[in-house]
């Protein structure tokens, strides 16, 4: 599935961009980006793999925008805190974006 693929695309960026975050932010933003990330690739897996109703997947696929929108207000506190640069923020929100476009498709 596209969208699974993608959601492994912003969950590895996730984890090459938050890689050199302070060591102060490994138990606050660097954890919490990452967990966001992993949940919304394992939510559409979760929901794809049950098979149970149309439904049912959508209800997976909401958490996984519910994930989606937390790595995206954690990326605008990372920016803010000028712990990524514009550069990094724009390279893992341009994929973040890209997923959030076809969420729903």
């Amino acid at each position: 599935m596209l969208i699974w693929q993608k959601a492994r695309v912003l969950a590895k960026v996730v984890y090459e961009t938050t890689k050199n975050l302070p060591k102060s932010e490994e138990y606050a933003l660097t954890s919490q980006i990452r967990r966001a990330a992993i949940s919304i690739v394992l939510n559409i897996a979760e929901g794809h793999r049950r098979r149970e109703s149309k439904k049912e997947f959508l209800r997976f696929l909401l958490i996984a925008d519910g994930s989606l929108a937390e790595v995206e207000a954690c990326l605008e506190l990372c920016l803010d805190l000028c712990l990524l640069t514009k550069n990094e923020y724009d390279q893992v929100e341009n994929v973040r974006k890209e997923l959030a476009a076809i969420i729903f498709l």
